[in-house]
Formats: structure tokens, sequence, C-alpha cells
């Protein structure tokens, strides 16, 4: 009889079978899902604009942009070279949508993708560049900072993206 209680009490102090409801992780917050779509977008719109007071803000100091090279080789950008690069470019245009925004605390990481029109030296014609990027964010004293960018480009990609099949 004693092994029959030990038994039922061992059942009764296992956890139950997870569910998917209970795996999903729980859903963003909306107003921090629409602050990093917008500074997504304001970040390409201050390119064109040239705005790097606000570049300067966004992009924090240990910012790293990370890559492939068409040769398969991995790419790291420190912030210094990136924003030397981003004040030699001429960017024409810039367009960009964000894809899905993940967040966890006071981090945020969000997938986008888009068409960059820029010109990366004065005697040559500017380039379209389709890319595909992950970003991550962090919140520091109620501010929003990238510390680390992964780029991809997608020279063969239709922009406007093709819209997604229905499920």
């Amino acid at each position: 009889m004693n092994a029959l209680l030990i038994a039922a009490a061992a059942a009764a102090l296992q956890p139950a079978p997870a569910t998917p409801q209970a795996l999903a992780p729980p859903p963003a917050d909306a107003a921090i899902v629409a602050e990093i779509r917008k500074l997504e977008h304001d970040w390409g719109q201050a390119f064109v604009k040239r705005d790097f007071a606000f570049i300067d803000r966004i992009v924090a100091p240990e910012f790293r942009l990370a890559g492939v090279t068409d040769a398969g080789q991995e790419r790291l950008t420190f912030r210094a070279e990136w924003m030397r690069n981003s004040r030699a470019f001429q960017h024409e245009a810039f367009a960009v949508e964000v894809v899905d925004v993940a967040v966890a605390g006071d981090t945020a990481v969000a997938l986008a993708q888009g068409l960059w029109r820029v010109k990366r030296r004065p005697d040559r014609p500017a380039e379209a560049m389709r890319f595909a990027v992950t970003d991550t964010w962090v919140r520091r004293g109620g501010q929003w900072q990238v510390i680390y960018r992964y780029s991809h480009r997608l020279p063969q990609a239709p922009w406007p993206p093709a819209p997604k099949p229905a499920p």
C-alpha cells in the first residue's frame, strides 16, 4: 500500500506534457514592435537625408556589421569604419519592409528586406542593391540602439518582393 501511495504521489508531482500553446513565446509588446519598425524605416531615410546625428544616436558604440563575401568569407565591419563609409557614400534611395520583430525584455531582433540605391564613388553611377538584414537592438536608458547587423545581398530577388502565398 505504501508503495502505491508513493507511486501516486510521484506521478502527481510530474509536470504535465507541454502543449504547443505552452511552448509558444508570449506575444511581443505591440508598442515596442511598432517603435522598432519605425526606427528601421527612419534609419534608411536618415541615409538619404544625410541625417548622421540620428544615425549616431541609434548605432551603438560596439556596433558590428556582419556579412559574407561572394567567395563565402565572413566579413566584420566595426562602427568606426561603417560610419566612415556611410558618410562617404551618396545614398539616393532606400526602401525597407520590416518582415518580423521579436522582443525579449530590452532586446529586439528585426528582420527586414529592402532596396538601396547608393553611389559608392563619385566617379561611378549609383547601384541598386537588394538586401536582407537582421538587426539586434538593445534599449538603454529608454533609447533603442543597434548593436549588431547581419546583412546579406539578394542580387536576384525582385523588388517589391513577391506576395506570400496564403496558408
